[in-house]
């Protein structure tokens, strides 16, 4: 029997959140839906991310201060000659990957970062335009997955897909920072640029591991023109239902563009910036400011006139975003992941 073990953290942490917790999900419930049965996840324990495992699958929690080397000890009972390990952490090292890999059949790297001297068996980096980060010579013992047609998206997201109209003088706008918005870039927002919102609707994420989502919803319950939504299973209908969206440039910048929304990127990290700016430069996105210009008060808030003017390049915007991905990226990975696998009973 096949099984499929994930190695991912999650929380309230600075450029970590829940993106990969929800990635390792995605694909967990993917296999699952193909008749896989045997999964566990390796997280440390972080309890904002374990809860969001927890409820569909087996999580072993990992000391949150063990040496990345030592893990290995700890996991290695669950392994067998069978074993898919899935990785998506960063720091990793080549005698990691070597050490799991001895005693596990393949090991497959979620990378976001471009890393340059590791060599797993699989590497997916689904960033948009991410192979242009590799050398494809160097990498000659991994197969890479690379680029938006590896991004995996619901066939909900891809089928309800629509055309906005933004020639009207109210939209409906979402705001969504991620799972914890560590960063707590949802109070920028609120304090910085929904006051330039009126008249329009806002609707602002809190996600399942925000810690401050009790605290902002009472101090900010003035606001008349903004409604809270605590928690959500997943994002698409909120994407699917609101002509702009306000995001960090992970995931939810990929989800809000394929949905037909308008996407305004507020970037938490570097990876995200740089995201932003190559799809900007496509006219996919908006990229609005980042974390680090947050912090220093030199935000140019001239972005908010497209809004404001109801100008045709948010149509641009929209239509552009909306052929980014083809929703066929988990089946692309899932058949790469196969190759040879066909005597391996499930």
């Amino acid at each position: 029997m096949r099984k499929f073990c994930f190695r991912v953290d999650g929380g309230s942490i600075y450029s970590v959140a829940t993106g990969h917790i929800t990635r390792c999900l995605k694909t967990a419930r993917y296999l699952k839906a193909r008749g896989e049965q045997d999964f566990v996840f390796f997280m440390r324990d972080y309890p904002e991310g374990i809860r969001l495992v927890e409820p569909e699958f087996k999580v072993i929690r990992l000391p949150k201060d063990i040496p990345i080397e030592d893990e290995i000890q700890l996991m290695g009972p669950e392994f067998n000659k069978n074993t898919f390990f899935f990785c998506d952490i960063r720091n990793l090292t080549q005698k990691y990957i070597d050490a799991v890999r001895s005693a596990c059949r393949k090991f497959i790297l979620f990378d976001d970062l471009s890393v340059k001297n590791l060599q797993p068996d699989i590497l997916i980096n689904p960033t948009p335009f991410s192979y242009l980060n590799y050398n494809t010579k160097v990498c000659v013992h991994t197969k890479l997955l690379l680029g938006e047609e590896y991004f995996f998206v619901s066939d909900h997201l891809v089928k309800q897909a629509r055309k906005r109209d933004f020639s009207k003088d109210h939209f409906n706008i979402l705001a969504s920072f991620g799972g914890a918005d560590p960063c707590n870039i949802t109070e920028y927002f609120l304090n910085e640029i929904v006051p330039l919102l009126t008249p329009h609707t806002v609707t602002v994420v809190l996600g399942p591991a925000y810690k401050l989502a009790a605290e902002v919803q009472v101090k900010y319950a003035s606001l008349k023109n903004v409604k809270f939504v605590v928690g959500p299973k997943n994002l698409d209908d909120l994407f699917l239902s609101n002509d702009i969206a306000f995001v960090c440039g992970g995931d939810t910048c990929i989800e809000s563009c394929c949905s037909g929304a308008a996407t305004f990127v507020i970037s938490s990290i570097s990876y995200e910036k740089q995201c932003a700016e190559i799809l900007s430069a496509r006219n996919m996105v908006v990229f609005a400011t980042d974390i680090e210009d947050i912090k220093a008060g030199r935000v140019n808030k001239k972005f908010m006139d497209l809004i404001k003017k109801s100008e045709p390049r948010l149509k641009a915007i929209s239509d552009q975003g909306m052929v980014l991905v083809d929703g066929s990226g988990l089946k692309k990975i899932y058949d790469a992941l196969m190759e040879g696998e066909i005597n391996v009973a499930k």
